[in-house]
């Protein structure tokens, strides 16, 4: 590093212009970074700025209120009030196979998972 006291008259014109280029070169940036976040912060496409975004209002309206209570007082096919009903014989017995199905799915799945801690209790001893 050359020392600092016995620099030329062109190497002193050198650093204060660099170190005036950097000092520019902060404050610019702070500049626009600035402007840029004011004009984030003011917003909204009609206020002359920001980028386009518009706040948009998630509530519904009357008709679209009036649907969803229709929607809602609607009970054509209630599980609860029809019972047994809402099912015939055959979807009964297609249930009744898919159930059977299931717990033998399981039980087998027990019985693997039982044999092969079986094994690895074997390995141990």
């Amino acid at each position: 590093m050359p020392d600092l006291a016995n620099l030329t008259p062109e190497e002193t014109v050198m650093a204060v212009g660099a170190m005036a280029g950097g000092a520019a070169f902060v404050a610019l940036t702070c500049v626009l970074c600035r402007r840029c976040c004011r004009r984030c912060n003011r917003g909204g496409a009609g206020s002359g700025g920001g980028y386009g975004y518009e706040r948009v209002s998630h509530e519904l309206d009357r008709e679209e209120l009036d649907f969803k209570r229709a929607l809602e007082n609607q009970s054509d096919f209630d599980l609860e009030a029809a019972g047994e009903s809402a099912f015939n014989a055959t979807e009964l017995e297609q249930i009744e196979m898919i159930e059977n199905y299931r717990a033998k799915l399981v039980e087998d799945a027990g019985e693997t998972a039982a044999a092969e801690r079986g094994k690895d209790l074997s390995k141990v001893v």
